[in-house]
């Protein structure tokens, strides 16, 4: 097909063959980059809590928690976060406006209500009371 374009017009789409191949590889090289690059430090911790000493409505905001907040980052983030009460509110709301994130406001404050009465079991002396984090 070549054959039958004129010497320059053959010339411009090889160059731009390469240019495209060449972009590809970089932005390959690019991603196997970011792929190995550190882990986010907030992720860094234990990854779930054992709720099984919490009250029958804090496990069930377990689950919402767990499985809407995964979606986006691993549950070591919020779980080891030093983010207490009411402060959760503002990482919540934030959260809900995420497209992709699967939080309304109904899971919103699910999620805030069991994160609250976590972060306050956090807060327990040690041997007051089992932490959850397992």
């Amino acid at each position: 097909m070549d054959e039958r374009l004129p010497r320059g017009e053959r010339a411009a789409r090889g160059r731009g063959r390469h240019l495209l191949t060449g972009g590809l590889a970089i932005l390959g090289a690019l991603w196997a980059q970011l792929l190995a690059a550190d882990p986010d430090p907030r992720d860094v911790g234990p990854d779930r809590v054992d709720v099984s000493s919490y009250p029958p409505e804090y496990r069930e905001r377990y689950q919402v928690f767990s499985v809407r907040c995964s979606k986006c980052h691993t549950l070591a983030r919020p779980i080891n976060a030093r983010i207490r009460g009411d402060e959760w509110k503002r990482y919540i709301k934030k959260m809900i406006r995420r497209p992709g994130s699967g939080i309304n406001e109904e899971s919103g404050q699910q999620i805030y209500e069991f994160l609250k009465y976590y972060s306050t079991r956090q807060d327990e002396p040690p041997g007051s009371a089992d932490g959850g984090v397992r």
